[in-house]
């Protein structure tokens, strides 16, 4: 926590600052008002490295009166536009020492595994499920028949019905 009230009074003490350069007449409570409305907006926008006396003298040049916040935020943010450090570059991780080409024995054993490998692949599965039956239709078994070409045995009639579930009609069994 000590940083935020670092950042607080580096803010606050550049307002004060801007406004003793700026205001031609202000009132205390207005001056504390203000204060009050200004920092904790202007520490969201910018770092402390923003609130220096170069950007304090660019802002101060600018106004011929206390800025609204919308004045003082482009009037810094032009400073700070020109003025910001540049961040460092990270230098890129120095290049990987080349790695030994691969000794016979290292080769072989690599044609091993890929031989090995390629006969897995190309064998047949372990274990293979057995295929759901498929049933045609008389139209398909017709077709099939015919395409295979094979007299098909005349149509194919339903099935017909199970004896005992015919009526019995006593007359008809003589």
């Amino acid at each position: 926590m000590p940083q935020q009230s670092i950042h607080v009074r580096v803010v606050r003490e550049w307002l004060v600052s801007l406004g003793v350069l700026s205001a031609v007449s202000m009132s205390r409570a207005e001056a504390e008002m203000k204060l009050g409305a200004f920092v904790p907006m202007l520490m969201r926008e910018f770092t402390d490295v923003a609130f220096t006396p170069d950007s304090l003298a660019y802002v101060a040049r600018q106004c011929k009166y206390f800025p609204t916040y919308g004045e003082l935020c482009g009037y810094l943010s032009e400073w700070w536009r020109d003025n910001r450090p540049h961040p460092v570059a990270i230098a890129p991780p120095p290049p990987e020492p080349e790695a030994p080409p691969p000794s016979p024995e290292q080769l072989a054993r690599v044609r091993h595994l890929v031989r090995g490998l390629a006969a897995e692949w190309a064998a047949p599965p372990l274990y293979q499920p057995p295929r759901a039956p498929r049933h045609l239709s008389n139209d398909q078994l017709v077709e099939a028949y015919r395409r295979a070409c094979i007299n098909a045995p005349g149509r194919f009639a339903p099935a017909a019905a199970e004896p005992s579930a015919a009526p019995l009609d006593p007359d008809a069994a003589e």
